[in-house]
């Protein structure tokens, strides 16, 4: 079922009319929505997080839960090295932590 996660979702410094690369926003989304999933699947969260910024030319996405850790962050059950390549295929970079929850930052240059 469906669990009912509180969301705060947070747009800082992008203009709904600046172009944003084809291939970069797809995989951002891919990004987003695998971060999104992983929340909803296997985190026992009650609230995420998430900001999406811009500032000069770099996006910033910033997802970050307050579930408690679940084993090993490398387990790909989590698919981050999945979402680590899509990042590295448009030059972002992405890191994961658990700071008071699960976090994911993607730098997109």
């Amino acid at each position: 079922g469906v669990k009912n996660i509180a969301h705060q979702f947070e747009v800082i410094g992008i203009e709904g009319k600046k172009f944003i690369d084809p291939e970069k926003r797809q995989n951002i989304y891919l990004i987003f929505k695998e971060a999104i999933t992983n929340t909803l699947k296997h985190s026992d969260a009650s609230r995420v997080k998430i900001v999406f910024r811009q500032d000069k030319n770099q996006l910033h996405l910033l997802i970050h839960d307050n579930g408690s850790p679940i084993g090993k962050l490398e387990s790909d059950g989590l698919g981050l090295s999945n979402m680590a390549m899509r990042a590295k295929n448009i030059g972002g970079s992405l890191t994961a932590e658990y700071a008071d929850g699960f976090k994911i930052e993607l730098t997109v240059g």
